[in-house]
């Protein structure tokens, strides 16, 4: 028998807020609203380039499912905690805490809403599962829920995402399964939420306005490693590909002067520059979370994001440029020049055009 979330779990409901890994941090460059699209509460207040958790917060944690960097995150986005949760065997049923112990089964993964459920979380119940099925239990109770407001259950878009993956591994049987069985609304447990907000208040008597400052370091990169190593560990155990779609793509064309902004913004590294006869930038796909900084900051608009991939498996690290280099005629420092009629570097040509009296 499977036990529920403790207690203990519940009361550190309320999403951890880690600010250096938020994308927020990258200001208008990667202006993310996904969490405050997300909350059903009206609990995320956006700042400049950070995110504040108000008293509104019910801890449902949608906002750590849709959050691409985990800078928010709770108990419940710990991959290998919820795959311990996992029935031995049989198929994984997962219903919202809402759900009182007399209508549920005894082996049921509970989570503070279905709708905290993201692509990882499914992929840690999937890869615990092996062949089993996951069901997420349909109550019918969503509509008016505090947690909902949607007819159906939210977290519909990683679903789908998940079925997607799924599809393109060539296991498309796996993909979770909505199974409804509705019940009487006035069955379900809203004193969670209660709890929940109660918890959020007396934490923003102590902090306004202000997230849990997470205490254990989070990198910007960290959830998006976790869906790749679970990626690979599932193709690997059932011996089928890869999915093409989860590798984006960026592309570079001639234009680009070898400025390195784009390496510079990249918050989780999948842009790095290298040197060695040629100079240029390196892109490493597991890495990237599609966040599209790399195509904002770039002053020549040489790069393009194809989020989804290019159809086709990328080798480990591509080399998107590849520039000679030359010494500026005017300073000496290394650039990647245009042609061969180009001589000075960029900051001596602005330096040349800004002292260039105007023509009589």
């Amino acid at each position: 028998m499977i036990s529920p979330m403790p207690d203990s779990e519940r009361a550190r409901a309320r999403p951890s807020f880690a600010a250096h890994a938020c994308l927020r941090s990258l200001g208008t460059l990667s202006p993310c609203e996904l969490c405050h699209k997300e909350c059903p509460a009206a609990a995320i207040d956006l700042q400049a380039a950070d995110v504040a958790i108000n008293a509104n917060c019910i801890g449902c944690g949608r906002c750590t499912a849709v959050c691409p960097t985990g800078a928010l995150h709770g108990p419940h986005n710990d991959s290998a905690s919820l795959a311990r949760r996992v029935p031995p065997e049989g198929p994984v049923r997962v219903e919202c805490e809402r759900v009182p112990a007399g209508l549920r089964a005894p082996d049921t993964v509970l989570l503070p809403c279905i709708g905290a459920l993201g692509v990882n979380e499914l992929l840690a119940l999937g890869e615990r599962a092996a062949n089993a099925t996951i069901e997420i239990v349909d109550r019918r109770w969503c509509a008016d829920c505090p947690a909902g407001g949607t007819p159906y259950p939210p977290g519909a878009a990683a679903r789908a995402r998940l079925a997607q993956l799924f599809e393109e591994m060539g296991i498309a049987q796996r993909e979770p399964r909505l199974i409804a069985q509705p019940a009487e609304a006035r069955l379900r447990d809203d004193a969670v939420t209660l709890r929940h907000s109660r918890r959020a208040f007396l934490r923003g008597l102590v902090e306004p306005g202000a997230a849990t400052e997470s205490a254990a370091p989070v990198e910007k990169g960290a959830r998006r490693a976790a869906m790749m190593s679970m990626l690979h560990r599932i193709a690997e155990r059932d011996a089928v590909p890869l999915p093409s779609s989860a590798f984006p793509a960026v592309r570079i064309d001639e234009r680009c002067r070898d400025h390195r902004l784009c390496v510079g913004v990249c918050p989780t590294a999948a842009l790095a520059g290298y040197e060695d006869e040629r100079s240029g930038v390196e892109f490493e796909a597991e890495r990237c979370i599609a966040c599209g900084a790399c195509v904002t900051v770039c002053p020549e608009h040489a790069s393009v994001l194809l989020a989804a991939g290019a159809g086709a498996l990328p080798a480990v690290r591509e080399r998107l440029t590849a520039h000679s280099m030359r010494a500026c005629s005017r300073c000496d420092t290394g650039f990647a020049a245009a042609g061969d009629s180009e001589e000075l570097c960029l900051a001596c040509c602005k330096d040349v055009r800004l002292f260039q009296l105007p023509a009589q």
